[in-house]
């Protein structure tokens, strides 16, 4: 009898996944532009006239409005689940440009007058296309990492997921930490990421059973396939 054929794992940072570029969304790469990019006139990086961002942001969510049931019977669960979804395809790091959103004068929460510090992201210096940090596929990063740093972080000998008192998310300096640095952006995001560790750690435990002789390394790389 011949040997047994192990399955293929995805490598952590993304690479690979397109066998015909084995390059194409890993960490650094240039973020997919579906659309022309849309500067200011005079220069390639300035910001268009448009409606200013805060009005925009207090009529959506301070609005008379803002307190209405979604009309489709949908809980706030969904933008979580979306945020979290979003969190494993992209993140960028800001530039040193600030592009500073101003406080218009009726604001109700902030200074008048005043500005929101903010940087326009890095971007590739020919196409002004975003540069992605973090792998660019649907590949369950936010819970994993992108980078073998982050994710030798997370991960234990034995083939589970770290995490601290009552299965909850590991803890570095006072907050819990994940895959995405965005982990603990807000409690929503941190509970839906120690639901998908939980995940993990379930399938090790089953997988152990059916398996006692694989490594935690093949009962790591087996639950993570079965979770992505």
């Amino acid at each position: 009898m011949g040997s047994i054929q192990l399955p293929v794992y995805r490598p952590i940072d993304g690479s690979n996944a397109d066998r015909t570029k084995t390059q194409y969304n890993i960490p650094g790469s240039p973020e997919t532009r579906i659309a022309p990019a849309n500067y200011a006139a005079d220069t390639t990086n300035g910001l268009v006239r448009g409606p200013n961002p805060r009005d925009i942001s207090n009529i959506v969510s301070s609005g008379p409005n803002s307190e209405n049931h979604d009309p489709t019977g949908l809980s706030a669960f969904m933008y979580v689940w979306g945020q979290f979804i979003d969190h494993d395809i992209d993140h960028t790091s800001p530039s040193d440009q600030p592009i500073d959103i101003t406080i218009p004068k009726n604001d109700q929460d902030l200074t008048p007058g005043g500005t929101i510090p903010l940087n326009r992201f890095i971007a590739d210096a020919n196409t002004h296309t975003a540069i992605n940090d973090i792998t660019g596929w649907l590949d369950a990063s936010q819970v994993y990492g992108s980078d073998s740093k982050t994710n030798s972080t997370l991960r234990l000998p034995d083939g589970h997921m770290a995490t601290s008192a009552d299965s909850d998310l590991p803890i570095i300096d006072g907050a819990f930490i994940g895959g995405d640095v965005r982990t603990a952006e807000n409690p929503d995001l941190s509970a839906i990421d120690t639901l998908f560790v939980r995940e993990h750690n379930h399938w090790v435990d089953q997988l152990t059973q059916q398996h006692p002789h694989w490594s935690g390394e093949q009962l790591y790389q087996q639950a993570r396939a079965i979770v992505m």
